[in-house]
């Protein structure tokens, strides 16, 4: 076995040079390794401002030249406990971010966890979940942990984004690539519905589905496209939600996520049809509001379904 403070460093090396395969643990062979430096606290730093560059925010990060403090190393060493649960919740006492470089350096590491395929750390696994929850910038741009007040901690951070240019840039371009799956569309769609009241948060949300069709749109139309036909076939009868992990409810379910991630357009167009059309790039979104109209035939068959069950 390697010592505790010598996994926690390989962990946030992990992290930072995005190598393939599992964390390191503190249950692997011990014996030197190349880049082993022994210093947890300059791995953060190091993990921080890669995250940050990797963000395309130059330094200071939003403008916050604050330290990147003991978050992320928390954060690791749970990592490299994971095999020892009960030991791995007790780093997990971890406070909110409180610097631009702590939250880069949580969110360099939980991203990378999330996507190394370890089933200790699956997303759905508690200590993913917990994980995710002290990553509210991870919550942000994928979906929020399951725990009370996880939305509102991400929301928080996208208020921080909002506020500075390279910010704004930034959280706009990683919004906009198509939805991973239905738990991430269904959260975006539910963040851009929560701001379309304003003129100024209007701006934001088409700036985000403009950025989509420019860079993502053939993606995005092959989707919408595949969902529509998806949509137009389901029967009198939706599938109910114990349905919706196997077969074909689960194609149900990933159209019905995609249309709730364009209802947001749809009802701007709607609502503030002169926004849109000052917008000559935002432009090839008509098979999106075909999408929400058949989505909508949808709903009403399952309210109607639900009413006639009682």
């Amino acid at each position: 076995m390697t010592t505790l403070p010598l996994t926690v460093s390989r962990v946030l090396r992990w992290a930072a040079v995005d190598r393939a395969g599992p964390p390191p643990s503190v249950s692997d062979a011990a014996g030197p390794r190349p880049g082993d430096d022994g210093d947890p606290v300059a791995g953060v730093e190091r993990l921080a401002a890669v995250t940050a560059a990797r963000l395309r925010l130059s330094a200071p990060p939003l403008g916050d030249g604050g330290p990147a403090g003991l978050g992320a190393l928390l954060l690791a060493t749970a990592v490299a406990l994971r095999h020892v649960p009960e030991v791995a919740g007790m780093a997990l006492d971890v406070s909110a971010p409180d610097s631009a470089a702590d939250l880069l350096a949580r969110h360099g590491l939980v991203r990378r966890v999330r996507s190394c395929g370890d089933p200790a750390l699956a997303p759905d696994d508690r200590l993913g979940d917990e994980l995710l929850r002290h990553s509210p910038l991870t919550g942000l741009l994928s979906a929020p942990a399951t725990t009370p007040g996880a939305e509102a901690a991400a929301e928080q951070v996208l208020d921080r984004l909002l506020g500075h240019p390279e910010g704004r840039t930034t959280v706009t371009t990683a919004l906009a690539p198509p939805p991973t799956g239905p738990r991430t569309a269904r959260w975006r769609a539910r963040l851009l519905e929560r701001r379309r009241y304003t003129a100024e948060e209007r701006r934001w949300v088409l700036d985000v589905y403009e950025t989509a069709l420019l860079h993502h749109g053939p993606e995005l139309r092959r989707r919408t496209a595949h969902a529509t036909v998806v949509l137009a076939g389901v029967g009198p009868v939706p599938p109910g939600p114990d349905e919706r992990d196997t077969g074909a409810g689960r194609v149900v379910d990933e159209a019905e996520a995609l249309a709730e991630w364009w209802r947001p357009l749809a009802v701007l167009t709607h609502r503030h049809g002169t926004e849109l059309r000052a917008r000559p790039l935002l432009e090839g979104y008509d098979d999106a509001l075909e999408l929400c109209r058949i989505h909508r035939g949808v709903l009403a068959r399952t309210e109607l379904t639900r009413l006639a069950a009682r």
